[in-house]
């Protein structure tokens, strides 16, 4: 493994775990510093497999809860598809522990800066009340979410530091015990698995495992020349979203809803959903 792929692994673990606590910075500037997740109490218990409505209330389902006029999509997602899906297992209807959930999550949260959290929520609420999905699915999704989101806001007591890989560790141990007692220990590894291993391969100063790995080449050197590629496409990326945010920064003309607004749309155009949450988390934004 060359120094350079090291370092650029080691900038992909250590945003991970950055990424775990933006969004507790984005909504503070966009829907106020409140601790709590938005629509349960932060101490709220999980389980592996999300609540059904009360039995005492069944007609309060999420359709009937839902906004009649939820917040439009922001324009930085505007005619795009919706990254990931709902996860619905085949013999309860439910949403069963997947890392797709969760993507449909971060590609909804990418508007932050253009949209508040409650704004997002909102619209959330719309997509499910308007689905096939039964009232039952639809209050698991909405509850994932704000167990999620009140996991990205939480305080960790242990902060990163990308320059020091030794403070990775103990991190990576708070957030992963918060996440099995927020989410249930089926939900957590669904949802964090992936960035789990990149940071631990990256502590141990080995290559991640790929989840999608490049096309098999004729030979070592030219599958090597390809993971060189992918990494200096994503440094070049993650540079250039540096310099924009930089230039948007010093545009005085512009307010600053205008340079967020600005600022996700380059994201949009440049990044994938869960890509675009760690490009925010390392760019501080």
């Amino acid at each position: 493994m060359t120094p350079a792929r090291r370092a650029s692994w080691a900038a992909v673990a250590a945003g991970a775990l950055l990424a775990s606590a933006w969004l507790l910075d984005a909504t503070r500037s966009t829907a106020g510093a409140q601790e709590a997740p938005v629509g349960v109490a932060a101490s709220a218990p999980a389980a592996d497999t999300p609540p059904a409505p009360p039995a005492e209330a069944p007609a309060a389902s999420a359709a009937s809860a839902a906004s009649p006029a939820a917040p439009r999509l922001a324009a930085s997602l505007a005619g795009s598809e919706l990254d990931g899906d709902w996860a619905l297992a085949p013999t309860t209807g439910l949403p069963r522990p997947s890392v797709q959930l969760r993507r449909r999550f971060d590609h909804l949260l990418t508007q932050l800066g253009e949209r508040t959290l409650e704004e997002i929520r909102a619209q959330l609420q719309a997509l499910v009340a308007g689905s096939a999905l039964s009232a039952a699915a639809q209050a698991a999704v909405l509850d994932r979410f704000d167990v999620y989101v009140g996991l990205g806001r939480h305080p960790w007591r242990v902060q990163v530091d990308p320059r020091a890989p030794h403070t990775w560790a103990a991190a990576l141990a708070e957030r992963q015990l918060l996440r099995r007692q927020r989410l249930g220990a089926a939900w957590a590894e669904a949802f964090y698995a992936e960035e789990d291993a990149e940071l631990q391969a990256a502590l141990e100063g080995r290559a991640p495992p790929d989840p999608t790995p490049p096309p098999v080449l004729p030979d070592a050197a030219q599958r090597e020349a390809a993971l060189d590629a992918a990494w200096q496409d994503w440094q070049r990326r993650l540079n250039a979203a540096q310099a924009r945010w930089k230039a948007l920064q010093q545009a005085v003309e512009l307010s600053a809803s205008q340079r967020d607004a600005a600022m996700a749309e380059h994201l949009h155009q440049q990044f994938k959903p869960d890509e675009q949450v760690r490009v925010r988390a390392l760019l501080g934004l």
